[in-house]
């Protein structure tokens, strides 16, 4: 992401029903050049313990450290437990790329979305 924009990524499904508590779930905030785990052994994080086991995560970008949850453009983007996503560019012009627990390059399509409801936030 450009420097001054901020990345909000938030996990909606794939967890187990105990980590639906906010408090559990993959919920970070990351400035440029930030990276951030939950390992898929982690039931928090995955509700099997299997890096193929589909999860998937809200990104939503802010401009300038905003630290809304949820910024001017939003997507949900499937990935798989053991995975990772690398976001990029800018809020007007940004993209991601998908990975498996391997490093291969897994092809998902671009998913705008309205701004899920989180009751429990």
């Amino acid at each position: 992401m450009d420097n001054g924009n901020e990345l909000y990524v938030y996990q909606v499904s794939g967890q187990r029903a105990v980590a639906h508590n906010p408090k559990r779930r993959f919920n970070h905030h990351m400035p440029t050049g930030n990276k951030e785990c939950c390992p898929y052994v982690n039931t928090d994080c995955s509700m099997k313990a299997d890096k193929n086991y589909s999860v998937m995560l809200v990104l939503s970008f802010s401009r300038n450290g905003d630290q809304r949850k949820y910024g001017e453009t939003t997507v949900k983007v499937p990935c798989p437990a053991g995975g990772y996503v690398v976001a990029k560019g800018t809020i007007d012009q940004f993209s991601y790329e998908v990975f498996d627990a391997d490093h291969n390059h897994i092809e998902v399509p671009i998913r705008e979305t309205k701004k899920p409801n989180l009751n429990n936030t």
